[in-house]
């Protein structure tokens, strides 16, 4: 029997791959399976249902660029002569330094339902883009899991920053993270997106002290006028010290004021440090 495990594990991975790879065809760019190497183990976990891995893409990836005007972070399309760098957008160059984040989701896609379930969250991610959203990169399967790859931001998340205090807290860069998180917050509402889960651990800091918006696993697409429904039955996603009180209600609801609400008790914290 333990000779079967390696080929079920293996089946059941190129079946995860096969589907989401069905599902996400207008993402031909995204799909990153061999493309990378990934540390054996993971750096961190994410709020129990996520491991991050440390990545770096292949070299020969690196050595036979197919298309030189794809970028390599963010995957779209510029203009060669904008960008010294050559393969990577002016967008990303401030926050590329060869290494890559994978975020394996602990979640096993069994059906078609779970494979677009999981694919549409990689298509939502995929069509952000702002100097204040981290760029989507791609998606590879990780130990039969479906796994986000982004670009490794070294500063880590604005909550590490305040933790270890090494934030810079003058006026003008606390100034700088506020406008930038509320940048990138309006570019996710003006869109119909919500994040749902803002909070200082999921606003990482590029080395220039840019904000940005990461952790959109728990996002919605959303109409003009609709919100999330959200059970109290369940586990509230997002973290209850970020949390608008109507979210505590029956039947409470995700929308853009919870997304404010959440975005202002980033700024008391921003505020309390400095």
């Amino acid at each position: 029997m333990k000779f079967l495990k390696p080929a079920l594990a293996l089946a059941a991975q190129n079946w995860t791959l096969s589907t989401l790879t069905e599902v996400v065809e207008g993402l031909p760019h995204h799909n990153l399976e061999g493309l990378i190497d990934c540390s054996p183990k993971p750096t961190s976990s994410s709020g129990g249902y996520s491991d991050i891995y440390t990545g770096s893409f292949k070299s020969e990836v690196l050595r036979d660029i197919g298309n030189p005007t794809l970028c390599l972070i963010c995957r779209s399309h510029f203009e060669i002569e904008s960008c010294p760098a050559g393969t990577v957008c002016p967008r990303c160059t401030s926050i590329w330094n060869e290494k890559l984040a994978v975020k394996k989701i602990r979640v096993h896609v069994r059906n078609r339902d779970h494979s677009k379930a999981v694919a549409r969250e990689l298509y939502v991610f995929s069509k952000l883009s702002h100097p204040n959203v981290l760029p989507f990169t791609g998606f590879i399967v990780l130990d039969c899991f479906p796994a986000i790859v982004t670009p490794w931001v070294e500063k880590g998340s604005l909550y590490d920053q305040i933790r270890d205090d090494t934030l810079d807290c003058s006026e003008g860069n606390i100034f700088k993270i506020a406008n930038g998180i509320a940048c990138g917050l309006a570019y996710l509402h003006r869109n119909d997106f919500l994040h749902c889960d803002l909070k200082s651990p999921n606003i990482l800091l590029s080395p220039d002290n840019d904000p940005l918006l990461a952790d959109f696993g728990l996002s919605r697409t959303i109409g003009e006028d609709v919100s999330v429904v959200i059970s109290n039955s369940d586990a509230s996603p997002a973290t209850y010290r970020w949390s608008a009180p109507e979210l505590f209600e029956n039947n409470s609801l995700y929308s853009r004021a919870t997304d404010v609400w959440a975005f202002g008790m980033v700024l008391y914290v921003c505020c309390y440090v400095s």
